[in-house]
């Protein structure tokens, strides 16, 4: 039965990849699916692939922007760094909060 479950999520993947205007593949194969103990280092694998990418998603951000100049643009948009900075406090205080201890 996981066979199947397995394969059925990795075909929908794939479909909706195909669709998707960029896909970010964090290093998380050192990572079992019930690793919940180790959450830190799945967020650290994720910022790092943001990071990687960074020069795509401000290409992809300055086109959007360029298609709707008179939208308002946040902070965000010129300066994606500023969201993966939020993310690595988030990644500092989680693994800095013992657990159990409601924040």
């Amino acid at each position: 039965m996981s066979r199947a479950v397995s394969a059925a999520q990795k075909h929908q993947a794939e479909i909706w990849e195909r669709h998707a205007d960029l896909v970010l593949r964090p290093d998380v194969h050192m990572l079992a699916w019930d690793d919940f103990d180790r959450t830190a280092e799945a967020i650290a694998a994720g910022a790092a692939a943001a990071r990687r990418a960074l020069p795509r998603i401000r290409q992809m951000l300055t086109m959007a922007t360029a298609s709707a100049p008179l939208m308002p643009i946040p902070d965000i948009v010129h300066r994606p760094e500023l969201w993966l900075a939020d993310v690595a406090q988030d990644v500092a205080r989680e693994t800095a909060q013992p657990r159990g201890v409601a924040r």
